[in-house]
Parts: structure tokens; sequence; C-alpha cells
């Protein structure tokens, strides 16, 4: 991981070489780092790099091609570099070219539809002098960030808000629809554009920028499409070639590394990265990570863990959960993310990862956050009987229906309502099932003007070609990095996804439904691609953990703290939450019983992250 940022000014007069200084210096890394910066003209372009062991050493950027009319910024991962290579051997490309090399030959052959011939996590900055034009992309499923701000016919980009706050001394005002967002889904909506600032923009995921003649444009360049299902192909083929590409998927984030290792809960996803990355051969040495509790039992996979680990004779790492429950040194943590994260309440714990894994000196980290959106959840959603009945398939659908009445224990007319008529409506859905329900400690006033529950429940992704169905996985897909790893963590590491490698996720938007969404079998597609790679009673295992345990273990042992957050409330004088209320669920939830625990612990990390915001004087509120 790198830091890049760079400022480009609309009017074609010189950069303020200062301005370029101050945001690569706000870049904040948690590992020894070089900084580099570089301006022509217009342009000027920064990045920090750390070094990262036997991963590599710092990049020499800014760098650029041999013509010197190209400067890049690049911070990311291609996992199509064979490919690249071949294809663009006239344009300089070699076998032993570099990511940025590649990069740079991808747009001197195709342009700006150069990203959509990428396959990997990136986010990359380039300036094209001779057309006096610059271009920034991110990858297709938001892995890597990138921010930016047009002030004054200046545009400020980097890939963290800190950089771009740091250019100019004027700091803008926090963003209520941000704030809205937020209380609405419980995590970063990553296909929105707003950021807690006001003016200071996300590029979306699979989206570009490009800024010349006085202008800033921004276009979509990648859209998730469902294909259509072959229908002569037998469902093993579609089981075979995602096991393959899942082997892909991980082999490819194991590229140049002397040591990795992966996170290992004794779940389906992390067992089945750290199954095949076991069985790689000649690749790089592999250790497993862990959480382990012995108090919070009802949090604790340590039986499963330890049957992938001792299966496949891997060394296993384990922190103890208990020691540092949900919401440890909470109003620390926040000052590690760019933006509010749930996540920013398990401090404690990624902490113990970075203290491990750099006492270690490695600088790799896999895990399975993303599965949930690509092979289905746990909690089972047979949305594709929606398209059963649009499509006029009666007698099919009645079959359906039968079994997932039987299979999900709820009356039929519900499993008709929920999954088949209800999903039938005009707008995307995110959400099937129960409708949505706005926690009370939110403002009913404020709930009500900002429509937080359309926004729960509603979808925003270009629609797919195949339906109902699809267009519910494609909104998954879409939303997938505002669940990933930031702050603290994602600045010590190299975090990588195996489950959102981009050929994978197309798979499994091609996948029939017949695959994806089994009566009583959640993870259909996984399950069977790992028989005969996972332990059978990893495989099979039907009983699932929760962190719900340890966060309820984290609010009583955290209490006096987060009484104060409550007592302090920036979302409160904003009118967006009751304070009596959200105290109220906090005292239920200190007791062992929460309405939305996952929404409580949302709500808490919000409200610390806009009070520590707040605190430095990063902004005021918007009235």
């Amino acid at each position: 991981m790198q830091a890049i940022g760079g400022v480009c000014r609309l009017d074609g007069g010189p950069v303020d070489r200062a301005m370029v200084g101050r945001m690569n210096d706000a870049a904040q890394l948690l590992l020894p780092c070089r900084r580099r910066s570089w301006t022509h003209g217009p342009s000027g372009l920064c990045c920090a790099s750390p070094h990262l062991g036997a991963a590599g050493p710092a990049a020499a950027e800014p760098a650029g091609d041999a013509s010197r009319r190209r400067t890049l910024v690049f911070d990311g991962r291609l996992d199509n570099r064979e490919e690249l290579a071949a294809e663009l051997r006239r344009h300089g490309a070699r076998p032993g070219s570099s990511d940025v090399e590649l990069t740079l030959a991808a747009y001197a052959a195709w342009g700006d539809d150069c990203a959509s011939k990428l396959i990997g996590d990136f986010a990359f900055a380039l300036w094209d002098a001779a057309r006096r034009r610059l271009l920034c992309v991110r990858d297709p499923l938001g892995v890597r960030p990138l921010y930016m701000r047009l002030r004054d016919d200046v545009v400020c980009f980097a890939t963290q808000i800190r950089q771009i706050l740091a250019a100019r001394p004027h700091t803008p005002a926090f963003d209520l629809e941000f704030v809205a967002d937020r209380l609405a889904h419980g995590v970063d909506r990553a296909d929105a554009a707003c950021t807690p600032y006001r003016g200071v923009s996300r590029l979306k995921p699979g989206h570009r920028l490009i800024a010349e003649e006085g202008r800033v444009r921004i276009e979509r360049y990648w859209e998730w499409s469902t294909g259509e299902a072959a229908a002569d192909r037998d469902l093993r083929e579609y089981v075979d070639r995602f096991r393959e590409t899942f082997s892909s998927a991980v082999a490819s984030r194991m590229r140049g590394v002397g040591r990795v290792w992966s996170d290992l809960s004794g779940g389906l996803d992390s067992s089945s990265i750290v199954s095949v990355a076991a069985r790689r051969r000649g690749g790089p040495r592999l250790s497993a990570i862990s959480v382990v509790f012995d108090r919070s039992t009802l949090s604790d996979e340590r039986q499963w863990a330890a049957a992938v680990a001792r299966t496949l004779g891997v060394d296993r790492h384990c922190i103890d959960g208990d020691a540092q429950p949900p919401f440890t040194r909470l109003t620390e943590a926040v000052r590690y993310w760019e933006e509010p994260h749930a996540a920013a309440a398990f401090f404690g714990v990624h902490r113990q990862y970075q203290r491990l894994m750099g006492g270690a000196g490695v600088p790799i980290l896999l895990t399975g956050i993303g599965a949930e959106a690509v092979v289905m959840s746990k909690q089972q959603s047979p949305v594709h009987l929606a398209d059963l009945a649009r499509r006029g398939r009666l007698a099919a659908l009645w079959r359906e229906l039968d079994r997932w009445q039987r299979a999900l224990g709820i009356p039929l007319g519900n499993v008709a309502s929920r999954y088949c008529l209800r999903p039938l409506g005009s707008r995307p859905l995110v959400s099937h099932g129960r409708l949505p329900e706005i926690p009370d400690w939110i403002a009913g006033p404020f709930a009500r003007r900002w429509n937080l529950q359309g926004r729960a429940r509603n979808g925003s992704m270009p629609p797919a070609r195949r339906g109902v169905a699809d267009q519910w996985h494609v909104e998954r897909v879409g939303r997938i990095s505002g669940f990933l790893l930031r702050g603290c963590l994602e600045k010590a590491c190299d975090i990588r996804y195996p489950f959102l490698h981009r050929p994978l996720v197309e798979l499994a938007l091609a996948t029939p439904w017949s695959l994806k969404a089994v009566p009583g079998e959640t993870k259909a597609l996984l399950r069977r691609a790992m028989e005969g790679v996972l332990p059978e009673e990893v495989r099979r295992r039907t009983q699932n953990a929760s962190t719900g345990h340890a966060a309820y273990t984290g609010l009583r042992r955290e209490w006096p703290v987060l009484e104060r957050i409550v007592a302090s409330s920036m979302l409160a004088e904003l009118g967006a939450v009751d304070r009596e209320r959200l105290r109220n669920a906090l005292h239920l939830a200190r007791q062992g019983h929460a309405f939305d625990l996952g929404g409580l612990l949302s709500t808490l990390t919000l409200d610390a992250w806009l009070q520590h915001a707040a605190r430095k004087g990063d902004s005021a509120w918007l009235s």
C-alpha cells in the first residue's frame, strides 16, 4: 500500500509546490516510508511508499515512461501481468515489467480505456504532459480508495482525505448527506460520492476522472454484467471453474513476497483461502492468524481454525480477543480512519495484528472479507423466486416456494411476499425479507427529512441484464468497498482480498441461481468448490459464531468511555439522534440485549469520529 496524491490547475498556471509537499507530508502510514514528489507546469504528483520487506523496496515514484511525456503515481497491484506484458510488447512492456511500467504501457496503447484492461486492486493518477491532461482511476471494486476536491480551478486528489485537507488552509464543513447515508446503511455507502466533508468527494469504484482544457468530468468505465448462463453447461462445470479461478485469485495475491499471513477465523471464507494457499507449491511461506475467546465463548471459532491449521500443517498465531474486546481505545482508534467506520470498534485487535506482523516482518495479510457479497451470505435470500414469477414459470415457482418454505421454516405466504412479490417493485433493491427498520434512537424528523428507510433499501447500481435476482447480486457487489479493512491495519500492511478477484466476481455473477441459492445450504457454490480442499468438518459446518458476545463484553468493559461519547454526542447536537434513546439503547446492550447491535456500533463509531474531527478543528457543522 502507498499513499498517493496530487494537484492539477485547470487554468494552466504553475502548480504550488508547497501544496504538493503538504499533501505528501500529511499522508499517514504506520511503516517507515520514502516520500517523493514531482511537479511540472500545472500538475504535481506525490507518493509515500513504505518498505514492505520481501514484498519489495519502496517504489521510486512518481514514475515516468521512456518518452518522459507521462508521469504516474500508482497504489495497488496488477494480477494479469503476463497477459498485459504479452499484449503490450510493442509499447515497451516485457515479462519483468513492474506494475507501474505496465500501467504506463497500457495507457500508451489504449488511452482512457486502459483501466478496463487491468485486473487487480488499484488507484492511480497519470499526467499526460503532451496533452496537458490528468487521468485518475479507481478499480472496479474500490479496494483502493481515491478522493478528490475541486476548488478555485484547482483539482486535489489523494488516497487519504487528510492529504486533501492539508492542501488548503480552509477546511470544509461536515456534509449531512454523508451522515444520513451512514445512519441508514451502517457502513460506508461505496456507490455514493459524498464523504464526511462538503466538497470532498469519493471517486466511486469503476470510475475515472479526466481533467483537461479547463474542465473536469467523471465517467463510469466499468459495469458489472451478469451475462447469460449457458443452457447446456453442467452445474459441475461452474463448480470446477470456480475452484480454478479461486485458486488463481489466491496465487495472484501471494506473488512476489517472501512471507504471507492469512486470517483464519474458522469460518468457511478464511478457511478456504488458507487451504488453497497452503497447498500451493513453491510459493511464499504461509502462516495463519486467529482471534480466540476464552470468556466470550459464543464468538469463539478456534476448533474449526485449529482443524484447518492441523490438517495443513500451518503455523497459527492467536490473539486474545477477550483482552482486546470491541470498543477498546475507541477515542484513539478513530484518528487512524479517513472516514467513520464501524471497524474502528475493533481497533484493539487490529493493533495486535499490526504488532505481530510487524515483529515477524510480514508485509501481506490475506482476508476473506468480501465473500459475503460474492458467494452469498449466511442469511439466505431466494430473490430468484421473483424472476420465476416475472417470467410466468408458475410450476417451477410453486416447487421452489415449497422447497424454500420448508428450508426457512416460515409460512408460505411470507416467503412469497418477501422474496417474490416485494422484489418486483420498480426500484432496484439491496434488502429483501424484512423491510429495513430505522433504530428508535434515530430522531424521527431527521429520518424523514433524509428518507433513511429509502436509503437503506433502494439500490443505485446500473441495471443488470437478467432480472431482479441478478440486480440484487450486482447491488451487493457494488457496495463491497464499504466493508473492507481500512484505518490502522490498512496503513500498516498490504491487505489482499482473494474473493475480490475480478474474474471470480464475474464468474459468480454469471453462475445460475440454482447453485447460488440452495435451500438449507449456505454458500453452496463455495462449499462444493472446496470439496477435497477443506477439511470436511469445516466444509460442512452449520454452526456459526458471531462477534456479538464479544461486543457485549466490550460494551460493559468500556462503559465509561461510551457514556462520555453519548454525553458529548455530535449527532444529538445535529438533531440526527435522540440522546436519551441512544443512552437507553446502550444501557440495554450493556445488559446483553440490543435491537440492532450493528446499528448501535456504527452510530457510536460515527459519533466518536465526528467528535475527534471537531476537536481537531477539522470542520464545522452544516445547518
